[in-house]
């Protein structure tokens, strides 16, 4: 049984719910990741966008079935075999980037919907773009309406009047149409003969819901002689195209009830469901209708028909439960946007291509802005460690220290890549087996990750960050320099003394004493572990103790803290790059530390989390926010590399992150709080 799929088409989402006919739930923002229009609707087509996205949500959860093998096997299999060993889905219906289907081809998905048309009018797709799009390993369906149609499809004049039944609510463009009449046959039968000459596998049926939705009585009988009637113009389709192509599959969408019709389950091949689980967006399908959908689509797949389901939601804890109720029933799932506008992968969940063995070093063009909203990676498959507090949302008094005249960058020895860094990911825990497959996967120019796969002793090695190297990727390991987390292998080697406190909501960690001698070993030993596995640099945190102990706890003000950490930078960074002259180091926060002798020299880029955005979708509007952005400016003015990390996954919010950043001339990243997942936001990162 197909276990994924992609759905691509030029409407939004048709519940398939008798008794859901008036529903309307709109969802709409100014600007949202470029190419995802969020018309977040029940029961209605969506507005087409102007671009098209590849969004990918990334948690680290273990699949409850293997994953698929994201290179197709050498050996061609059968129609029916590879209709019967379909996984992975994916569903687009408009946005198809430069009108082509590259997106949807350089990924793993085994089963695609796609629209006839690449414009959803007259400029449909050729069989020799289906071809392409079928020799990566992909079922092509194209996706057409038979109970309904728009004012923009072509054959739009061609249909009577008479057998025009009133608007789709909240759809003036789109019209109800009498299906049972003999005259909206030819409009069926010549998208059929679209798709077959185009060399589609099948068909992917929408607006089922027609015969639920119009008054009962449109046919002068009543409803369910108009599911009987749906049914015959089902079985009609399928026996025209069974005729010219019998391994043409034949997939409706929503409406499971018509199996109790006789006929139904011979003519169709699987059965599409939409919001079996979530509708959209993010509300979990509670009601009696939702419960009977869902028998329904079960008795469906019982009878051997592949049974895939797309719900909406952008809340990590909806993706992974809707995936797991899916997968759970024998059904193949699927999770995206409503708007349909977008190629979305959910790793963890979705399978993976295969990852191109260069990265470019081109900087991403700026996307145009419009919305939808991402996902907030909340695990429930698998505990993950605690991340290390990286806090910036305090204010940060600027220290009483004479600036230097200029800024000047101290050219480092060789490149290595670091001044081409256009794009980068962070994570510090969740990765999948303790291995870096997912990151390596990505095109990103540059990760930070954690010192050892676990947060304590499980070191990456040398042969795994070469792995990552080879990939085109710079690898900076994370540690701090200005606490320490009781679960570290250095905790008891730390003298209570130099223990300062808690930091603030994190119990278990505590600010140091970073200016004692006692505690450079412990730093240094941590150089020494990045430089054995053979790490790019050092991606440094908890420099903001400095701005968090008390002004006193050295016994001086806080100017003078300031200078100890700018101070115990520069020792660090000298020490490796004595061994490494290409080792990067990078700070993280406190950009006004620039202020100070010495700093600049010391470092070769600057993290600064929260620039834009609080944890989490909370607008960084501060005072100290402004003096925050004016210091990264003028590192980045140094010559130095800025890298911003915001929390946000509200899509307008997202969107916002990455603009502002790289107005800035910075290179931007959005993530969740936790830092536990890989997270690309299409649009904005290769």
């Amino acid at each position: 049984m197909v276990n994924s799929w992609f759905h691509v088409a030029d409407r939004g989402v048709r519940i398939a719910a008798r008794s859901l006919m008036a529903a309307l739930f709109v969802l709409t923002s100014a600007s949202v990741a470029p190419g995802l229009v969020i018309a977040s609707s029940m029961d209605q087509p969506t507005t087409q966008a102007v671009t098209q996205d590849y969004q990918v949500f990334v948690p680290y959860i273990q699949r409850s079935r293997a994953t698929p093998s994201p290179t197709p096997s050498p050996t061609q299999p059968t129609p029916d075999d590879a209709w019967t060993s379909v996984a992975s889905w994916v569903y687009q219906l408009t946005n198809y980037r430069n009108g082509r289907l590259d997106e949807i081809a350089a990924t793993a998905f085994d089963l695609a919907v796609i629209d006839l048309a690449r414009d959803g009018r007259s400029d449909f797709f050729t069989r020799s773009e289906i071809a392409a799009l079928q020799a990566t390993g992909k079922i092509a369906l194209a996706y057409f309406e038979i109970g309904a149609i728009e004012s923009y499809r072509p054959e739009w004049d061609d249909v009577p009047d008479e057998l025009k039944l009133g608007a789709v609510s909240g759809w003036p463009s789109e019209q109800y149409v009498a299906y049972w009449d003999a005259r909206w046959w030819p409009i069926v039968q010549g998208r059929v003969d679209q798709a077959l000459a185009a060399g589609f596998d099948g068909a992917y049926l929408d607006m089922i819901v027609t015969y639920e939705e119009i008054p009962a009585d449109a046919a002068g009988t009543n409803r369910s002689d108009l599911a009987r009637k749906m049914v015959d113009l089902i079985a009609r389709l399928s026996a025209y195209a069974k005729a010219r192509n019998p391994d043409f599959k034949v997939v409706p969408q929503n409406s499971p009830e018509l199996h109790a019709y006789a006929g139904y389950l011979e003519a169709i091949d699987g059965l599409g469901m939409e919001e079996l689980y979530f509708l959209a967006t993010d509300r979990p399908c509670t009601r009696s209708w939702c419960l009977e959908n869902r028998r329904n689509a079960s008795t469906v797949a019982e009878a051997g028909k592949l049974l895939l389901t797309v719900d909406y939601a952008t809340l990590q804890e909806n993706i992974d439960s809707a995936y797991q109720q899916s997968l759970a029933a024998g059904f193949v799932p699927y999770v995206s946007v409503v708007s349909l506008n977008v190629v979305r992968l959910n790793i963890g969940w979705d399978p993976l291509p295969t990852p191109s063995p260069t990265v470019a070093a081109t900087a991403s063009p700026t996307p145009s802005p419009t919305t939808t909203a991402a996902a907030t990676p909340t695990l429930s498959a698998t505990a993950t460690p605690t991340p290390s507090p990286t806090t910036t949302a305090t204010a940060t008094p600027t220290p009483s220290a004479t600036p230097t005249d200029t800024p000047t960058a101290t050219p480092p020895v060789s490149d290595g890549g670091w001044e081409s860094v256009n794009s980068w990911v962070y994570q510090l825990t969740g990765y999948r087996d303790g291995k870096l497959d997912e990151i390596a996967a990505t095109a990103f120019d540059l990760a930070v990750i954690d010192l050892a796969r676990d947060g304590r002793t499980g070191y990456f090695t040398r042969s795994d960050i070469a792995a990552l190297q080879a990939t085109g990727k710079v690898a900076l390991a994370y540690f701090e320099i200005g606490a320490i987390e009781d679960y570290c292998p250095e905790w008891d080697d730390v003298p209570d003394e130099l223990k300062l406190g808690p930091v603030s909501g994190w119990p278990g960690e505590q600010y140091v004493a970073y200016w004692d001698a006692r505690w450079w070993p412990i730093v240094q030993g941590r150089v020494d572990q990045a430089l054995a596995a053979g790490f790019d640099g050092a991606y440094l945190d908890m420099i903001v103790t400095y701005e968090e102990i008390p002004a006193d706890a050295a016994g001086t003000n806080r100017a003078d803290l300031a200078r100890k950490m700018v101070d115990l930078i520069a020792r660090l960074s000298t020490y490796a790059k004595a061994q490494n002259p290409n080792f990067r180091v990078v700070p993280q926060n406190s950009p006004e530390l620039y202020t100070y002798a010495g700093y600049l020299g010391a470092v070769d880029g600057l993290g600064m989390e929260e620039l834009y955005f609080l944890a989490t979708d909370v607008a960084c509007t501060q005072s100290w926010c402004s003096d925050n952005r004016r210091s990264a400016a003028a590192v980045a003015a140094a010559g130095k590399l800025v890298l911003t990390v915001d929390y946000a996954n509200i899509q307008a919010n997202i969107d916002s992150a990455y603009e502002q950043s790289l107005a800035a001339g910075f290179v931007p990243y959005v993530s969740v709080r936790a830092l536990n997942v890989v997270r690309i936001n299409q649009g904005w990162e290769p």
